[in-house]
């Protein structure tokens, strides 16, 4: 998991410089303009190439037998509300938000599953769990600063967070019926088409073609053999860490497993100050410590509950 969270973070620098845009402000240490690549067609390449790096874990003795399901439907959807949060998350690069900035309000996910989980699956939720969400949402509102000109392109990574979340309450359900390795590989296999898919009819959201709600204007092509490096880069770096991943909930259980996610947010500030020198002041340090207190509260709370379950 820590390995996955170096990768992501990788992941993420590539991501924030190949689609960042100069008009706000993008460039490196080093003077590098970031390259303002499109969003939406970003993402479609990383996660394309992903899927040709991750194809002989696909067709792997015995993976193909994996697919058996009878909930396909409920895969489609949970990998559509992963592309639609995917396509938010890039945007929110592509419209200058800066890199720790978005992984820090990404974090607010868990708490999202919280408020899902007792909405909608009905679970409950004990008054820890609620107090540890509204906390950690305190947290995400300092990071937005709204009494600073609050800056509307920060709902991204939020937005984001909000359909991931979705996505994982359809994992709960599936992980009913299904295996880890199913569930793994339908995502494998049904994100590259619908990212297409989405590039094609999904509105503009970060306005690199000129308009915010306008409806998509098609794939667009790298030109330079440095952005194609970049993309390749990117869908290389992003199927190495899903493997991990894979492999991390497939050794340990996700209980224990998942509170190490939080490594991920170290990562990233270490990069965004390495690469861009942007790093959070002042109180939005309080912001993220929240934010990590109150995800790390809940993992920890999940996996006691697991113990006490495997224990009786």
């Amino acid at each position: 998991m820590v390995v996955a969270g170096a990768l992501y973070a990788a992941v993420n620098s590539v991501t924030a410089f190949t689609t960042g845009d100069p008009q706000w402000g993008c460039q490196t240490t080093s003077g590098m303009t970031c390259l303002a690549f499109d969003s939406r067609s970003y993402t479609f390449f990383q996660y394309g190439t992903a899927l040709l790096f991750t194809l002989p874990f696909i067709m792997g003795k015995g993976s193909l037998r994996s697919l058996r399901t009878g909930l396909f439907g409920l895969h489609v959807l949970r990998v559509t509300t992963a592309v639609i949060g995917v396509e938010l998350w890039v945007a929110g690069f592509a419209m200058g938000v800066p890199l720790w900035t978005m992984v820090a309000l990404l974090m607010t996910s868990p708490l999202f599953v919280i408020v899902g989980s007792a909405l909608i699956l009905k679970e409950q939720v004990s008054t820890l769990r609620t107090g540890a969400t509204i906390i950690g949402l305190l947290g995400a509102i300092i990071i937005l600063e709204p009494w600073d000109g609050f800056d509307l392109n920060r709902m991204f990574p939020i937005a984001a967070s909000f359909a991931w979340a979705m996505s994982s309450l359809t994992v709960k359900r599936l992980a009913h019926n299904d295996s880890a390795e199913t569930i793994t590989l339908w995502l494998l296999i049904l994100f590259t088409p619908l990212a297409l898919i989405a590039t094609l009819v999904y509105p503009d959201l970060s306005g690199s073609h000129g308009t915010f709600w306008g409806i998509g204007k098609g794939l667009v092509l790298p030109d330079k053999w440095s952005l194609l490096a970049l993309l390749l880069a990117a869908g290389f770096l992003s199927a190495m860490a899903q493997l991990c991943l894979a492999w991390s909930y497939k050794w340990g259980d996700a209980s224990y497993v998942q509170p190490f996610d939080h490594v991920k947010l170290v990562f990233n500030i270490l990069l965004s100050w390495w690469l861009f020198r942007d790093t959070p002041k002042g109180i939005l340090w309080l912001g993220i410590l929240l934010i990590m207190g109150a995800s790390l509260f809940i993992g920890w709370r999940e996996y006691r509950a697991h113990l006490r379950e495997r224990n009786t």
